[in-house]
């Protein structure tokens, strides 16, 4: 139970720093709001899955 938590609030965080990086980025090179979603949606589903295997642990 304390893996999944911990998977939990990494999670949470780390999605949230890299999701407000990318947008940061994405503006700054001109991408439109619907490419922006997409990237962040992909990266939310990469730390979706990472936060998985950390509460296996």
């Amino acid at each position: 139970m304390r893996g999944a938590l911990v998977g939990d609030v990494w999670f949470e965080a780390g999605s949230r720093m890299i999701s407000d990086t990318l947008a940061i980025a994405d503006r700054a090179a001109g991408e439109t709001s619907e490419q922006i979603m997409h990237e962040n949606d992909a990266m939310s589903l990469a730390f979706e899955a990472l936060a998985f295997e950390a509460g296996k642990l």
